[in-house]
């Protein structure tokens, strides 16, 4: 798995448990508080993931030109961007999950992997097509 970067730091952090434990000592703490916390947080992450689908379709866009221009080159390229589509169906599926489980308290969001394997997909895209970075 590839190190941390600065762009998945703040996507990890955001389902950090101990803001909702700091939330719970805040004076005036109501059980609304958090369900509005939690709802902002997971709004927040569900952009991250349409911004990442919206890079892949600008990839796909950027692949279907170079099968055009360079069909030599894209038989190679479409294998790669068939992997990564793949691999970013199932980290998707994962993320939804984890959003699911921190939504609604059914346990702590385990995104760290995730994200880091959202990202490593990311920067595998972005290093074969580099026009989308």
């Amino acid at each position: 798995m590839p190190a941390v970067d600065s762009l998945s730091v703040p996507m990890i952090r955001l389902f950090d448990e101990r803001d909702i434990q700091f939330l719970r000592k805040v004076p005036g703490y109501s059980a609304r508080m958090e369900t509005g916390f939690r709802r902002r947080r997971c709004r927040i992450f569900r952009g991250y993931l349409r911004s990442l689908k919206a890079e892949f379709l600008v990839a796909q866009t950027e692949l279907e030109t170079l099968r055009i221009e360079s069909p030599e080159d894209y038989q190679q390229l479409a294998l790669i961007l068939l992997r990564c589509r793949m691999r970013l169906a199932w980290a998707m599926w994962q993320a939804w999950l984890e959003l699911l489980r921190y939504r609604w308290e059914l346990g702590s969001a385990g995104l760290g992997p995730v994200v880091q394997r959202l990202e490593s997909i990311r920067a595998e895209i972005r290093r074969w097509i580099p026009r989308i970075s």
